[in-house]
């Protein structure tokens, strides 16, 4: 239960060498504010982010053969970002290359139809995906 939760915290921990051989270890803290408010919340949400993580999690669920939940969630997506105001420059090459991963994905789904099996790890659906950024 988290009611009485208003912030969250969490920490970032980078390793990395210097050029001279030296480890490193920077450590990144912040709190997020906690909201009930959906509205809120999508307002302030990282569309880049949304975006790169629904073609990712689309391009592993198309590898997979579950082509449509990943039509289901660049859908998802797209609605997201028209109820969140995103620019029609940047919608309309969102929608441009959804409607390519969408040719592909009905492709498939069209050819694992017949025989009721799944079609693993298709190249042209993850290649249809890795072009989202």
């Amino acid at each position: 239960d988290l009611t009485d939760i208003n912030e969250i915290p969490f920490q970032v921990h980078l390793i990395y060498t210097k050029p001279n051989g030296a480890q490193c270890l920077r450590v990144a803290s912040a709190q997020i504010t906690v909201t009930n408010d959906r509205s809120k919340a999508e307002k302030n949400a990282n569309l880049n982010v949304i975006g790169t993580h629904v073609a990712q999690k689309a391009a592993l669920l198309a590898k997979g053969g579950e082509y449509e939940q990943a039509q289901m969630e660049t859908r998802a997506a797209q609605r997201f970002m028209l109820r969140n105001g995103v620019k029609k420059e940047a919608l309309s090459e969102w929608s441009n290359q959804l409607q390519e991963v969408d040719d592909v994905l009905r492709s498939e789904r069209k050819k694992e139809a017949p025989s009721g099996k799944r079609n693993y790890r298709n190249d042209s659906s993850v290649a249809a995906f890795s072009k989202q950024k």
